[in-house]
């Protein structure tokens, strides 16, 4: 898979060139009726024309999913993931797959460790967004990422979620992520994501 993410990047960044405002309206997504701008959520919303312009590429875990997205629909949700900011886990997604598991949990668990009660907490609630917080150190020793984010079903092989890995946008200056619109995904990947076979 570290094949599959590098030439994501690479397509990525030639297709980039070519982004006008047309191509741009075709991969952007609409506020949904339910978010209010004062949702922390709002913020991918808003920088999607930038992360898709400058973000950079990264493996992404989800940790937890509304259930709706399982499932063929209409509806673009809220959903969980983690996400490795120095790639250091590009070849290793099992871990990253079982470090998503991991955190999922800590779910309606009390945790004694501040850190990870925090974690809890916010995965308990749903409705903290937790956007941008970076796991502790007793779940990883390298710098991991976890936040909320959009699923944007048109962004998907098959509009719905059927794997637990698949590539993001994150960049330094923003807390948002975007998921890369699989027009951008390797023949392989799609056809793994539609087959239930990524993982």
């Amino acid at each position: 898979m570290e094949e599959a993410i590098t030439e994501i990047r690479r397509h990525f960044k030639k297709s980039r060139a070519f982004l006008n405002n047309l191509r741009y309206l075709t991969i952007s997504e609409e506020q949904p009726s339910w978010m209010s701008i004062y949702d922390p959520l709002y913020e991918v919303i808003k920088k999607q024309a930038f992360l898709i312009r400058n973000g950079s590429v990264h493996w992404a875990a989800v940790v937890q999913a509304n259930c709706m997205l399982f499932s063929p629909g209409k509806n673009n949700c809220p959903a969980h993931l983690i996400y490795c900011p120095g790639n250091e886990l590009d070849a290793s997604l099992d871990e990253l797959r079982a470090l998503a598991s991991e955190v999922y949990q800590l779910k309606n668990t009390t945790p004694e460790d501040p850190e990870k009660r925090k974690i809890a907490d916010m995965l308990t609630d749903e409705f903290e967004r937790g956007m941008g917080w970076y796991l502790p150190t007793q779940l990883s020793d390298i710098p991991v990422k976890s936040t909320a984010f959009m699923v944007f079903r048109r962004h998907l092989p098959n509009r719905m979620l059927t794997a637990s890995i698949f590539p993001i946008l994150a960049h330094p200056s923003t807390e948002a992520t975007l998921m890369v619109p699989c027009m951008y995904w390797p023949a392989s990947l799609k056809e793994k994501w539609v087959h239930h076979d990524l993982g």
